[in-house]
């Protein structure tokens, strides 16, 4: 995964935790926001490196 896509993702990520309702991006919205089919969204979602959040963090 390139750099500028992990930075973007884990952007999106800190901005959703910090907000007061709950929010969760689907692979849906990282296809869209990275402009690649849900299949590939998919493939990403399953990388360690990808920048997800947890209930520890």
């Amino acid at each position: 995964m390139s750099e500028e896509a992990i930075t973007l993702l884990t952007e999106i990520r800190d901005t959703l935790k910090h907000q007061d309702e709950s929010k969760m991006l689907r692979i849906a919205d990282v296809a869209e926001i990275l402009g690649v089919n849900r299949d590939k969204a998919g493939k990403l979602w399953d990388r360690e490196d990808f920048p997800r959040y947890s209930m520890g963090a």
